[in-house]
């Protein structure tokens, strides 16, 4: 939020839930969605925060930009 990116509250559990090491079938099951529609979660955010995916996801959370 600090940077002003608004990511959608699905977005963010889903970026959650990767960061804390689940795989996406084990989000799907826990958010009782599809694993399609988790993946979809995270190529949205992927776009907003202009990352490729789920090991860039990482190296943003830990960039400084990030916790400006």
């Amino acid at each position: 939020r600090a940077s002003g990116l608004a990511l959608s509250k699905r977005e963010l559990e889903v970026c959650v839930g990767l960061l804390a090491g689940h795989t996406a079938p084990e989000l799907a099951e826990q958010l009782a969605l599809k694993v399609n529609t988790v993946e979809s979660y995270l190529k949205r955010a992927s776009i907003k925060l202009g990352i490729s995916g789920r090991h860039s996801l990482t190296r943003w959370m830990y960039s400084p930009l990030a916790n400006n």
